[in-house]
């Protein structure tokens, strides 16, 4: 009613209309048709102000995003650099054993000879 009829002059007039003068002009249906494109505007305006809102809103899912993959990333860097690691411990390792295991055979040997020397 009367706060609608003052909310719509003042928009009006922010555009330097005098809507009384105009309201005169028209007929009932072009005020009808007036009122219903306002009240479309005014949907539209509430329909891209929710949009800006969820633009906004995935922006920042985004970037949060961007935050979780790069730490991921310095998770799996760490992981690849302890793998590398342990396969090289195990390479290593391997050497150690072969080693102690040739040792043993000619020590073994050794003994043997040894045993029958002594006999």
């Amino acid at each position: 009613g009367d706060a609608e009829s003052r909310g719509r002059h003042r928009g009006i007039h922010a555009l330097g209309l005098d809507l009384d003068r105009i309201e005169q002009g028209l007929t009932k249906q072009q005020l009808m048709e007036l009122e219903a494109l306002e009240q479309d505007c005014d949907q539209r305006t509430k329909e891209v102000i929710h949009i800006s809102k969820s633009v906004s809103e995935l922006a920042q899912i985004f970037r949060d995003l961007s935050v979780l993959v790069v730490e991921q990333g310095s998770v799996l860097d760490r992981i690849d650099y302890n793998v590398e690691q342990t396969l090289d411990r195990f390479k290593s390792s391997k050497k150690h054993i072969d080693k102690a295991a040739k040792y043993q055979k000619a020590s073994t040997s050794s003994i043997v000879i040894l045993m029958l020397l002594v006999v």
